[in-house]
């Protein structure tokens, strides 16, 4: 059983590019750089047999939000990982919004909203974001992939589905915290 996993670079926002890396996250005006972080944690998962990768990158090829919505749903991932830029936390949450839909576990990087653990608490709390990964996301991937792969196969051979380890609100609750605990360089919304 393999967990499918997708990587999104969301889509531009009004027309312009967003950057949406560690060196840059904001709307820019005629510049397209490729989402590093995303292909780098890609190429770290990828090598693992238990799991299966798809990749979109929006921004680069000007996807439309339509676009990455309708293969989102196609693709139906378990886990969906994806960045944003600080000026465009709205419109790049709605790809969130889409993967919570389809029952995925959301993980969000954003490197300015990191540093401010006001604002990514608030986020956590309020917006479709299960995961935050607060430090380098190619020093946490792995280990947060792992967690998320074995969750679902405990929680598949009970015969539960996977929608159990959030509460109404798609926080995180007591059934699920237990395996991220000992995952470091993330924050979660434990609702518990």
């Amino acid at each position: 059983m393999k967990l499918k996993i997708m990587l999104v670079n969301p889509p531009r926002v009004d027309g312009y590019p967003v950057v949406r890396e560690e060196r840059f996250e904001h709307k820019d005006i005629g510049s397209v750089y490729p989402p590093l972080s995303l292909l780098y944690m890609a190429a770290i998962l990828e090598k693992n047999p238990d799991y299966e990768i798809n990749f979109i990158d929006a921004n680069g090829f000007d996807y439309s939000f339509n676009y990455v919505h309708n293969r989102i749903v196609e693709y139906s991932p378990d886990v969906l990982i994806s960045r944003s830029g600080f000026d465009t936390q709205k419109q790049d949450f709605s790809i969130l919004s889409v993967a919570k839909d389809v029952g995925a576990i959301t993980v969000l990087r954003n490197k300015i909203i990191s540093d401010v653990p006001e604002i990514r608490d608030e986020i956590l709390k309020k917006e479709d974001v299960d995961i935050f990964i607060d430090s380098e996301p190619e020093a946490v991937i792995e280990k947060l992939i792992s967690v998320l792969y074995k969750s679902k196969i405990d929680f598949l051979s009970s015969h539960q589905p996977a929608s159990c380890l959030f509460d109404k609100y798609s926080k995180i609750n007591d059934k699920f915290f237990n395996y991220l605990n000992d995952v470091r360089g993330i924050s979660y919304y434990y609702n518990g």
